[in-house]
C-alpha cells in the first residue's frame, strides 16, 4: 500500500493497494495471532492497521483553535427556550456566587492607582478579609446592601512579582499592630482577632516570585503557542482550589510593551484561561495614567497603557488621591497637606454583574493600613478650597471643623472665626479650638 498527493490538493492524500506488496515475517506473525480474519479482509485491515504498511504516516497537529469541535460552547435550544419562559414567568433565579462585589470565578480584573498610593496594602488587606470572611477594614462597604452580595470566607492567594516576601510579612505584622492599637475603635473591636488569625492561616498563602525574571512571565514576546499553554497549565496546577488569585503587578507578569494591543491581549488571554481552569477570581495589580493620578480621577479608562486592561478585563477597581481642585473660573485652588497625604478615594467602576458601588474615603494610617473613614472627605476638600489658611492637623481636627463649619459649607470662614479671639484683655488665653491652626 501506498500513498499519493493528489496533484490539484496539497492536503488531499489517496490511498492505493499494491498488489506486489509482501509482508514481513514479523507483519505475518501478528497478522496469524489474529483472529479468523477471512483472507477478503486482509487488505481492509492493512488499510485501518497503519503498522501494516511500508510507510511511516504522519499524524496531522491537533488544532491549536477552540473552533475545532463544532459542538464545543454550545448552549442546548432547551436552556434557551428555558431562561426564556423563567424570565416571562417572573422566577427569580439565584444570586451570583461573587467572590468580590460584581466578580465571579472566571473573571479577570484590574485594581490600578498612582505610584506609592497603597495597592499593594489593599491588595492584602483584601486577601485577608476574604481569607476570613469578614470586611475588616470597610473596603467593601460601598456595595449596595440589595445587590446579592455577602462576603464569604474564600482561599485566596497573592503572588509577589515586585516585593520579596519579607515586604509582604512586615505589612501584616503592621495590620496587626494596627487592629491591636485601634481595638476599642468601634469599627474594629468585635473582631474576633485569634480566630481572624487562624482562618487567615487556613485561607490565605503568599507566593513570593519577585527575583525570578522572565521565569515569572505569564506571558512574554518570545513564547509560542505550546509555550504559553504550558505556562497556562502550570500555574492552573499550582493553584487548584484557590477562589481569588492576586497578581502584584502586571508590569512584572510580562514583557510585552504595555502599549501592545496585541501583547495585552495575549496576556489577558493567559490569565482568562488560567481563571477558567482553577476556577477561580484574578485580580491583576497595575497603574493609572499620571494625568489621572494627578486629578484624582477614578473611571476605569484611566488605566495605564493598552485599553485591552480597561475595555475587556471583566472588574475593575481604582485607587485615587485626592487630586488637584480647581474653582469655578477654572483657577488651581489649594487643599490642605494633611487631606491630599492621608486620604484614598476607592471606586469600583467596573463590575457588571452587579448594581453600581459607591466610591468611599480610605484613610492611611501612618503605618500605610488604609480603612474606611467615617470622615465627610469630600466635604473637608470643599472646606480647605475655600479658607486658604485652614490647617488640618489630624482626624478629630477635621471632624471638629466640620461640625463647626456645618458640616462644611462652601462658603464659611470658619478658620478665621476660629482664630480671631473673643477677649483680648491682657493675660487671658485666647481660646482656639483644635480644628485648625494658621499657617505660619
Amino acid at each position: 500500500m501506498s500513498m499519493t498527493q493528489h496533484p490539484n490538493n496539497q492536503d488531499t492524500w489517496e490511498e492505493t493497494w499494491d498488489p506486489n506488496w509482501t509482508p514481513t515475517p514479523e507483519q505475518v506473525a501478528e497478522i496469524a495471532a489474529m483472529p479468523d480474519l477471512p483472507a477478503a479482509a486482509i487488505g481492509q485491515q492493512q488499510r485501518a492497521n497503519w503498522s501494516f504498511g511500508n510507510f511511516n504516516r504522519e499524524e496531522k497537529p491537533t488544532p491549536l483553535t477552540a473552533w475545532a469541535d463544532p459542538a464545543s460552547g454550545i448552549v442546548s435550544q432547551q436552556d434557551i427556550r428555558a431562561a426564556c419562559e423563567a424570565g416571562y414567568r417572573g422566577d427569580k433565579l439565584p444570586d451570583y456566587d461573587f467572590i468580590l462585589p460584581g466578580g465571579v470565578a472566571g473573571d479577570v480584573g484590574v485594581v490600578a492607582g498612582g505610584g506609592n498610593l497603597g495597592k499593594s496594602w489593599v491588595a492584602i488587606q483584601l486577601a485577608i478579609s476574604l481569607a476570613a470572611g469578614i470586611d475588616i477594614f470597610g473596603l467593601l462597604s460601598g456595595v449596595p446592601t440589595n445587590a446579592g452580595w455577602t462576603i464569604k470566607r474564600r482561599k485566596v492567594a497573592y503572588v509577589s512579582l515586585e516585593d520579596n516576601a519579607d515586604t509582604a510579612y512586615r505589612r501584616l505584622h503592621s495590620i496587626f499592630a494596627f487592629l491591636r492599637k485601634n481595638k476599642d475603635n468601634p469599627q474594629f473591636e468585635k473582631i474576633e482577632i485569634e480566630k481572624t488569625i487562624t482562618m487567615i492561616e487556613e485561607n490565605f498563602q503568599i507566593v513570593d516570585m519577585s527575583g525570578r525574571g522572565e521565569k515569572a512571565y505569564v506571558s512574554s514576546e518570545g513564547m509560542t503557542p505550546e509555550d504559553r499553554d504550558e505556562i497556562v497549565e502550570l500555574i492552573s496546577d499550582r493553584f487548584k482550589g484557590f477562589d481569588l488569585i492576586i497578581f502584584d503587578t502586571l508590569r512584572r507578569s510580562n514583557s510585552h510593551d504595555e502599549n501592545d494591543n496585541v501583547g495585552a491581549n495575549r496576556t489577558l488571554s493567559q490569565f482568562d484561561q488560567i481563571a477558567a481552569n482553577v476556577g477561580c477570581m484574578i485580580l491583576v495589580l497595575t497603574h493609572v495614567t499620571k494625568e489621572a493620578s494627578f486629578n484624582g480621577d477614578t473611571q476605569i479608562e484611566v488605566v495605564r497603557g493598552s485599553g485591552v486592561w480597561s475595555c475587556n478585563s471583566r472588574y475593575g477597581c481604582v485607587m485615587a488621591p485626592v487630586g488637584q481642585q480647581k474653582d469655578k473660573t477654572g483657577k488651581k485652588v489649594r487643599v490642605d497637606e494633611y487631606l491630599r497625604r492621608h486620604f484614598v478615594r476607592l471606586a469600583i467602576p467596573k463590575a457588571n454583574k452587579i448594581a453600581p458601588i459607591s466610591e468611599i474615603w480610605l484613610h492611611r494610617s501612618s503605618n500605610g493600613v488604609l480603612y474606611k473613614t467615617d470622615i465627610d472627605v469630600d466635604a473637608a476638600i470643599q472646606l480647605s478650597m475655600a479658607n486658604s489658611d485652614l490647617t488640618f492637623l489630624d482626624e478629630d481636627s477635621i471632624r471638629t471643623a466640620l461640625k463647626i463649619a456645618g458640616k462644611g459649607r462652601p462658603k464659611t470662614t470658619v478658620s478665621r472665626n476660629i482664630e480671631k479671639p473673643s477677649d483680648q484683655t491682657p493675660g487671658k488665653l485666647r481660646e482656639k479650638p483644635a480644628a485648625a491652626s494658621r499657617r505660619a
